[in-house]
């Protein structure tokens, strides 16, 4: 019989495995332990060593296994009275473009502004993926985009604006079929000057990682019959010709590489591969620049006005919360009654005779300006 925290499914026995799992996480986080972000595939691959220690291989489970165990952990972490984001594992359904703290929809039409954001944009086809890197990018005014299915779309619109605004675009792609098909096409139809980053046999050699820890069986797509037909080409032809056969059989993504690694070090295998490949970049994309700053004495000045408005007004803002307090009926628009409001006492500061001195004062500072 099984209880009310143990569903009584096929792969019961691995629901209580990703349960302890996740529960542990809860009370790492809970505990302020540091906790790395990770995405929803990636959280699967971690649990897939676990299985695969406690005899579950998941490739014997039946096709639907990866699925089913992505799909449990919103119902487990509503079991833990916890939230997915909570413990910090990341899923995304919208195209967004992540930079300097702001996720930012995006689409064709409205490429043209986002464009001017990142000194360099990194194209990412991988849900999650932006939300687990996107804490350290911004440090670095780097921009992510998901595209979330148009990657050529996008980097081809991408490509025509960064010509004339000077910024640089790589990718990330899976070490697949879909992956390097996406990779060729953008290399071919898009533009040359798009870097694609990995993941690769390099990937996994750079970052010391033993290939059966992050590899796994799967059917390669359609895209694999084209791969085949294709020309290879440019420095990453042993990539599109010698690993095909590799390819036919076996896979590695960019969530196993970072369950493996961890988001940090991932993210500083990227910025070393990015710097080798763009040696320069145009951080006037990323940093802004304050042009109106003003001397210290200012900001005085305008703590001592308010303050003085502030006491002239007291006694006519008094009045109006008392009315307020007490209002009968219902205000039609209480954005126009603020706006009112406003006015009103802008109209008092105007003409308040307890100000005339100082408002001369600042006349006299102004003409003075003027004059020069």
């Amino acid at each position: 019989m099984s209880t009310k925290n143990e569903p009584n499914n096929k792969h019961s026995g691995a629901t209580v495995l990703q349960r302890s799992e996740l529960k542990k996480r809860q009370e790492h986080i809970q505990d302020g332990q540091k906790v790395e972000p990770i995405t929803q595939n990636g959280f699967y691959y971690h649990m897939r060593k676990i299985f695969l220690s406690k005899g579950i291989d998941p490739e014997k489970q039946g096709r639907h296994f990866r699925r089913n165990m992505t799909n449990a952990i919103n119902k487990l972490c509503k079991g833990l009275h916890t939230t997915r984001e909570d413990l910090m594992i990341y899923a995304s359904s919208r195209a967004f473009l992540y930079f300097r703290g702001e996720r930012i929809p995006v689409s064709l039409a409205t490429m043209e502004d986002n464009i001017k954001k990142g000194t360099d944009i990194l194209i990412i086809e991988k849900e999650g993926i932006c939300e687990v890197l996107f804490q350290y990018a911004d440090k670095q005014g780097i921009a992510l985009l998901d595209t979330k299915g148009f990657p050529v779309e996008y980097a081809k619109r991408l490509s025509e604006l960064s010509k004339e605004l000077g910024c640089n675009i790589a990718v990330i792609t899976d070490f697949d079929d879909s992956g390097l098909l996406m990779a060729w096409n953008l290399y071919h139809k898009v533009s040359n000057d798009i870097y694609r980053i990995g993941i690769d046999f390099d990937t996994v050699k750079e970052l010391d990682i033993k290939i059966q820890d992050v590899e796994e069986s799967y059917t390669p797509s359609n895209a694999m019959k084209r791969l085949k037909r294709l020309a290879f080409f440019g420095d990453e032809k042993k990539i599109y010709q010698n690993n095909l056969y590799y390819l036919g059989k076996k896979r590695i993504e960019i969530d196993s590489i970072m369950s493996a690694v961890g988001a940090e070090k991932f993210w500083k295998f990227v910025i070393k591969r990015l710097e080798k490949q763009f040696p320069e970049r145009d951080y006037n994309r990323s940093l802004l620049i304050q042009e109106n700053i003003k001397p210290e004495i200012y900001w005085n000045f305008v703590d001592m006005l308010n303050a003085k408005i502030k006491d002239v007004l007291k006694e006519d803002i008094k009045k109006i919360r008392k009315n307020l307090r007490n209002y009968k009926g219902i205000i039609k628009d209480v954005g126009k009654k603020e706006e009112q409001i406003a006015n009103d006492l802008q109209n008092m500061v105007d003409k308040h005779s307890n100000l005339e001195p100082l408002r001369a004062k600042i006349q006299d500072i102004i003409n003075e300006f003027q004059v020069k």
